[in-house]
């Protein structure tokens, strides 16, 4: 009886495949890349890595210092500026993130918007750096405005602790060199509006 007890477990185990290999999960969406910004370096790299991977909460977090307080103070480039003089008063991280919703929503959802920084230079002490790259901007998006952005910006990166980096000031200029003439002060007007 003992015998027959075990073999009916035994078959039924085999049968309801206890055993065998299951198909593995996929990995959870929206995971964070976000590195810990204990050097300007990284909140460079966090802030192109959360641009190109569409996450607004990695990207407003370059602008928040530890306990996710930001002032942040922004200064357009000078084409944007004239054309859009009000549209940049009292700006605030809520702009940024305004600006960062509409612009996602407007991509396909399988279009990797892109974003570079090259001709980097930084002027650093312990607890402040100045950041200045050129960049460039492409995002496919469906809007009628431009795909394509170019420009300089100024970064003021600071620490209140050295450990934990963030961007204090933002200041961007327009391309002396490039054929596109749209900056990314132009991409915030054209999504904030």
């Amino acid at each position: 009886m003992k015998r027959l007890l075990i073999i009916s477990i035994l078959i039924n185990l085999v049968a309801c495949d206890f055993f065998s290999t299951r198909s593995p999960e996929d990995p959870e969406t929206g995971r964070s890349n976000f590195s810990t910004p204990d050097s300007p370096d990284i909140v460079l790299s966090n802030l192109q890595s959360s641009f190109t991977n569409k996450n607004i909460v990695n990207f407003l977090r370059c602008f928040q210092d530890a306990n996710f307080e930001s002032v942040l103070e922004f200064t357009p480039s000078q084409s944007a500026l004239v054309n859009n003089a009000f549209f940049f008063d009292n700006w605030e991280l809520k702009n940024e993130e305004i600006i960062m919703n509409n612009l996602f929503n407007s991509l396909d959802p399988n279009a990797i918007p892109f974003l570079s920084f090259i001709n980097i230079e930084q002027q650093q002490n312990p607890l402040k750096s100045i950041v200045q790259a050129d960049y460039y901007i492409l995002v496919n998006h469906g809007k009628d405005f431009e795909k394509e952005y170019t420009g300089t910006v100024q970064f003021n990166i600071i620490s209140e602790t050295n450990d934990y980096w963030y961007i204090s000031k933002w200041i961007d200029f327009n391309s002396s060199s490039s054929t596109i003439t749209e900056s990314w002060s132009n991409l915030k007007f054209n999504f904030g509006r």
